[in-house]
């Protein structure tokens, strides 16, 4: 190892364990005596940590890829063996400090990694949306800080969304995509305001500062103090003092109080950079009465105060939580195609099977949903479900939207507590821009009153609906301005007789038109997986809309073991040969 400023000749480690080695966790610290203590890439913030303790926080990511510390051949970490595993872990470690050593821990072609902060503050989170669109709009933005337009988010924790961010004159850079209730905020209490024009209130609770590059100090770690962010800026020709002046005056004047400071990443090391990271800090507070003897100017402040108090060398930068909710880093773990997640979708009946695919549509990335439902939750509701004993005596519809906005911050839905059928007048204000209209409800009613109206503008018709014991899943789709009754009522009819038949052998009450009641007999896991089917047959349909009306069945097949779904052929038992 050749020794350098960051990494001495001579370097010691502690290794800590688990009491259920060699099971359970292996790590790596240095020591505080002869130790490193800067932070390098793939090392966790390196403060000096707890007294009670002779090694620092900054424990050596050992599980990088083997390329990136130069070590080859190793396989895979052998788990319960107490000696292999050891010498696993060590000779990791040993090339890990080699590679420090030589400045190559971060590799051309590798994945971009962000510093670890210090989260001083946890009580609070901060979420901003940056892809690759934004970037392009901050490329011909010249300006080195603005507002930021900060939102509640309404979740349980504090968690504020910046919604807007934008000159200091006004003009937008851009904005998120969250939700209308969050981009559109009524007042908040503890918040100041500023009247930009007659009637108009923008809260300018939150300032951007966008850094030409990572806000480090070599080799890898972030500020502690406004000292050292004013060696950063030194080394990145920035001019930290004066826009720290404009920090300070605006939470003098506009009561200011959240900092986003900001850079450009790429994703892989060596690449161009794609979006704009930003890091949360929580401002100091200011004085407010001018020094004895001066004017209460912007210079004085700075020179009698701000320098030397709230931004003094040695004052620590609080940094709080920030998380980048852009939809595709949110929906990074999987979501639906494009077409379904663009597609303004109704969802008629918010039972157990319509619950669950307006969730699972919420989930795969869906951003713009209304739920049509006239009846209550009641107790019996609660074996199938998603709603909880919370929601008793509440509304379906309205329930099931307050529960889908606390799942995505990006849908915008709306839970109507009406019945099918509805007046025709009433159906085109509701539904008239809808463009992918489902029917849950088992019921024919829905059905012939969509069939009754001729709408504006084509739509994807889905009638989902399950068998006896959720043994069988039907769907009906067309596509077009008119729902074709005649054609389903055709195709469903031979499966409709075989159903009565199911439910007669079994001494079960059939409730209404169709084979679907309330109080049919089915378990949670086989509505679960009904509803799952349906909605990946609805996101391949989103994409290519069927051209005639289709009819699909899927059974459960058990024979030979569970095998979930398949689909059968279209006819019906009773016409199999």
């Amino acid at each position: 190892m050749t020794p350098t400023a960051y990494v001495p000749e001579r370097t010691l480690l502690y290794v800590v364990i688990d009491d259920e080695y060699p099971l359970g966790e292996v790590r790596f610290f240095p020591a505080k005596k002869v130790g490193l203590t800067c932070t390098f890439p793939h090392q966790a913030y390196n403060s000096p940590g707890s007294d009670k303790y002779p090694w620092r926080d900054g424990k050596l990511c050992l599980d990088i890829p083997e390329r990136s510390i130069g070590v080859l051949g190793m396989g895979p970490e052998p788990f319960g063996e107490a000696e292999a595993r050891m010498l696993w872990h060590g000779e990791r470690a040993i090339a890990w400090l080699d590679t420090a050593s030589l400045g190559e821990l971060l590799k051309g072609g590798d994945p971009f990694e962000l510093p670890q902060y210090p989260m001083e503050l946890d009580n609070e989170l901060f979420v901003y949306e940056e892809g690759i669109l934004s970037f392009r709009q901050w490329a011909d933005v010249r300006d080195q800080m603005g507002r930021v337009v900060l939102s509640g988010t309404g979740f349980k924790k504090p968690t504020y969304a910046a919604v807007r961010f934008e000159t200091f004159s006004g003009d937008l850079i851009h904005r998120g995509s969250f939700r209308r209730e969050i981009c559109e905020p009524a007042r908040i209490p503890d918040f100041r305001w500023k009247q930009t024009e007659p009637d108009r209130f923008v809260k300018i609770s939150g300032m951007w500062w966008r850094w030409p590059e990572p806000i480090v100090i070599k080799p890898w770690q972030v500020p502690e103090n406004w000292g050292e962010l004013r060696i950063v800026g030194e080394r990145l020709g920035v001019d930290v003092d004066r826009n720290l002046r404009e920090v300070a005056k605006g939470i003098r004047r506009h009561g200011v109080r959240t900092l986003f400071l900001g850079y450009p990443i790429p994703r892989r090391i060596g690449e161009e950079p794609v979006e704009m990271h930003w890091q949360t800090v929580r401002l100091p507070k200011v004085e407010t009465k001018p020094p004895k003897g001066y004017r209460p100017t912007d210079d004085n402040f700075w020179e009698r105060c701000d320098c030397r108090e709230s931004f003094g060398p040695s004052h620590p930068i609080r940094y709080t939580y920030t998380r980048n909710w852009h939809p595709s880093r949110l929906q990074a773990r999987g979501r639906f195609k494009g077409a379904l997640r663009r597609a303004k979708i109704a969802v008629v009946g918010s039972g157990a099977l319509g619950s669950m695919m307006a969730e699972l549509l919420a989930r795969g990335g869906v951003q713009d949903m209304i739920l049509i439902d006239n009846e209550k939750l009641d107790a019996g509701n609660l074996v199938r479900h998603i709603l909880t004993s919370d929601d008793l005596r509440e509304h379906k519809a309205e329930a099931m939207a307050v529960r889908l906005a606390k799942i995505s911050p990006y849908i915008n839905v709306t839970g109507v507590k009406t019945s099918f059928p509805i007046s025709k007048e009433k159906m085109g204000d509701l539904l008239g821009d809808v463009s992918l209209l489902i029917d849950c409800t088992g019921s024919d009613g829905p059905l012939f009153s969509m069939a009754s109206f001729e709408w504006p503008i084509p739509k994807l018709f889905v009638s989902v609906f399950l068998g006896f014991r959720a043994r069988r899943l039907f769907l009906f789709v067309a596509s077009g301005k008119l729902f074709p009754i005649q054609e389903f009522r055709d195709k469903w009819e031979p499966w409709k007789q075989h159903e009565k038949i199911l439910w007669a052998q079994h001494e079960e009450v059939l409730e209404g038109a169709g084979c679907w009641s309330p109080l049919f007999p089915a378990r949670y896991d086989d509505v679960v997986l009904g509803a799952a089917t349906a909605v990946k047959m609805v996101d391949g349909l989103a994409t290519a809309w069927p051209q005639s009306p289709q009819f699909v069945v899927f059974e459960q097949k058990d024979s030979s073991g569970f095998a979930g779904f398949l689909r059968v052929l279209p006819a019906c038992p009773a016409a199999r040969p």
